[in-house]
């Protein structure tokens, strides 16, 4: 399934040679970088350890107006442990994906994240929720375990979205409400009203 495939750190659907930006960018699974790079812009913050910290370098690095390319050419073999491909693992791993995304969009639509929010509502009902089915009733499990890992990265982002549309926040708070997601307080933007 492209989704697991994605989930152990393939660049799926890039078959060419292609600029990164702010939607599409890089894994850190097979990352090269100049020292100076990480002179200039700092290294991977500790603060992201468990979801983001890929991403939130590469973001400093664009920032800082560096470009990055993805290179089909420069292949890695990964090593994936046997438990890596377990069902539970990929749902678990799932949860680590979808950390701090709901926030990330929030803090980037800011006051349009509720039409953002909704539109992943759509995209769950209309596209996910029908992929899961069809994979069922075609009896492919790859497709069912893909298609699961994507509903539980949706149904988790929209759970993490609606605590952020009910919920006032403040640069100040830090949440540790069990299965709440919080994300550092030096990424954090005053909320906008």
């Amino acid at each position: 399934s492209p989704v697991v495939r994605m989930l152990l750190g393939e660049s799926v659907g890039l078959d060419r040679e292609r600029r990164y930006n702010r939607r599409v960018t890089p894994g850190c699974g097979n990352l090269m970088l100049h020292r100076e790079v990480f002179e200039r812009v700092g290294r991977f913050d500790p603060a992201w350890a468990h979801r983001g910290e890929d991403t939130d370098l590469w973001l400093r690095i664009l920032d800082a107006g560096d470009e990055g390319w993805f290179t089909p050419t420069a292949v890695v073999h990964h090593v994936i442990p046997p438990e890596r491909l377990e069902p539970t693992f990929l749902r678990r791993l799932s949860g680590v994906m979808v950390e701090g995304m709901a926030e990330d969009e929030h803090r980037t639509w800011g006051r349009w994240y509720p039409a953002v929010w909704l539109a992943r509502v759509g995209q769950a009902a209309v596209l996910l929720w029908p992929r899961w089915l069809w994979a069922k009733l075609r009896r492919d499990a790859d497709g069912v375990l893909g298609a699961t890992c994507r509903l539980e990265i949706a149904r988790l982002y929209l759970r993490n979205g609606w605590r952020l549309l009910t919920t006032r926040r403040t640069r100040d708070e830090h949440h540790t409400t069990p299965g709440h997601v919080s994300w550092p307080k030096s990424h954090c933007e005053e909320p906008t009203t």
